[in-house]
């Protein structure tokens, strides 16, 4: 995308890092051995199947897996 011949960055790249930033310093609260995906991953893959119209746990796994 571009605005007076500069490139801007995707909306979604712009969600991305806004959604990392917002939850960074949320302490994982899992216990460490058992931890199989990074949180912060998890999370925003969460809001984006959310977005995307998944209503449920099964369906955020369902979009998390075909991404």
């Amino acid at each position: 995308m571009f605005a007076d011949g500069v490139l801007l960055p995707m909306p979604e790249m712009i969600l991305d890092h806004s959604l990392i930033r917002h939850f960074s310093t949320l302490e994982d609260p899992r216990c460490a051995l058992k931890r199989r995906h990074n949180l912060l991953d998890m999370i925003v893959m969460a809001i984006a199947a959310t977005l995307c119209g998944a209503d449920g746990w099964v369906q955020i796994e369902a979009f998390g897996r075909a991404k």
